[in-house]
């Protein structure tokens, strides 16, 4: 069995495949103490397959790559039996059986890959008090993690084994809250200290503060299909308020659930024949799970490749809620934290550095139906229009949309707009 750092989105724009200088570049950032946002994806991303192509692009996209100077890495578990390498559906039962069975191996793997191997907490237990504080927080405040589905189980696990190892070396738990994770289409919840599984309300009440761990975000629709199949309605509390999209919880756990049943991946554009030929084009694929990862991280944008370009529309608010915690995650303690940085703070302000308190929930529904109209305009104006005209409408589309992003950019509005 082996975990891996599998692919690189480096800072620089490269991707990196091969494994050795995905190691090197990883241990060069850690040794700099750079940041590092680590991607643990859904079944067939964390058994290396579906990788590659799209989901870079959405990654780069989801993190600002750019901006943020941040390298992301796709890390994969391959498991083996006796020298075979294990099948998906394994891992699909695995993640099922989670309620019986909270940690795995795996878990432990990934938790001494990404978050600290037994060696460095030994460094720590050595240290004298105020020395491991701050490389505890020197250390854990440079870690970003997101998972998708079954990754989402991974981060709860690596949580688990890390209180666990950090409490049998009688280390600080605090520091943990400097990790934030985004937690997508969860299929696993955080469990309270005694180590039993959490209901919903457990984990969003007002005793949330006295449970150490990394603060996250969980990002989920009412009607994923495959969050109900795993851990059924345990984390989607009735819509009392009838808003459409509701945060929960408080402190380190924060739970933003999309009570829109809308689960339609959405694009239009014009498709491109290598003779240079345009045809307009309309998709709308429609979703039966809810889970794909297009309806919790599409928005308005460009994609744009040698067979066409296309601007693509969000599916759910969460995709504003997501990118701006992951703008707060980078954002936060970006430089290198000296013993002069933390004097003066209290215990109880770790993890609270800005997290989700900047979050307008509102806004970022509103946001969501005035592009999903404005999508259904572009259609309705699609349908009525010729083959020649629908171009040109296509085209000033795509003119109107690069020139926003442009501004965008120019005018540094990646941050939460609030």
């Amino acid at each position: 069995m082996t975990t891996v750092l599998k692919k690189a989105l480096a800072a620089n724009g490269a991707n990196f495949d091969d494994l050795d200088a995905i190691k090197k570049l990883h241990d060069k950032e850690c040794v700099v103490g750079k940041k590092r946002h680590y991607f643990l994806g859904g079944l067939l991303h964390i058994n290396g397959i579906e990788i590659d192509g799209s989901l870079g692009h959405i990654l780069r996209d989801y993190t600002n790559a750019d901006s943020n100077n941040i390298t992301t890495y796709l890390v994969t578990i391959n498991v083996e039996r006796n020298g075979i390498e294990a099948s998906v559906g394994e891992t699909a039962d695995q993640m099922h059986n989670l309620k019986n069975e909270p940690m795995t191996s795996e878990g432990r793997e990934a938790a001494h890959l990404i978050i600290a191997d037994d060696a460095l907490l030994d460094v720590w237990e050595g240290m004298n008090e105020q020395e491991r504080l701050v490389s505890m927080r020197n250390h854990f405040s440079k870690i970003v993690l997101t998972g998708y589905s079954y990754g989402t189980s991974l981060i709860q696990q690596m949580e688990r084994d890390l209180v666990d190892r950090l409490r049998q070396r009688n280390l600080p738990l605090e520091p943990l809250n400097l990790i934030s994770a985004v937690n997508i289409g969860p299929v696993d919840i955080p469990a309270c200290d005694n180590g039993l599984h959490a209901e919903f309300n457990n984990v969003s009440g007002p005793y949330t503060g006295k449970r150490q761990g990394f603060t996250q975000l969980f990002a989920l629709k009412s009607i994923d299909k495959i969050m109900d199949s795993v851990i059924g309605k345990r984390l989607v509390p009735d819509n009392h308020e009838g808003k459409g999209i509701v945060a929960y919880g408080d402190g380190r756990l924060t739970f933003a659930v999309d009570y829109n049943s809308d689960a339609q991946i959405r694009r239009i554009g014009n498709s491109k024949f290598p003779d240079g030929r345009e045809v307009p084009r309309v998709n709308m694929e429609y979703d039966p799970e809810a889970h794909d990862i297009r309806v919790y991280l599409n928005r308005k944008r460009i994609l744009a490749s040698s067979s066409g370009k296309y601007v693509t529309y969000p599916t759910s608010p969460l995709s504003t809620i997501v990118r701006d915690q992951m703008y707060v995650s980078l954002s936060n303690n970006s430089d290198h934290i000296n013993t002069k940085d933390w004097e003066g703070v209290a215990e109880t302000d770790i993890g609270h550095h800005e997290n989700l308190y900047n979050v307008n929930f509102d806004y970022a529904d509103l946001d969501y139906k005035k592009l999903r109209g404005e999508f259904e305009d572009a259609v309705h104006t699609y349908e009525q229009a010729g083959f020649k005209e629908a171009i040109v409408n296509i085209n000033q589309l795509l003119d109107e949309t690069a020139r926003s992003e442009l501004g965008a950019d120019l005018g540094k509005l990646v941050q939460p707009k609030r």
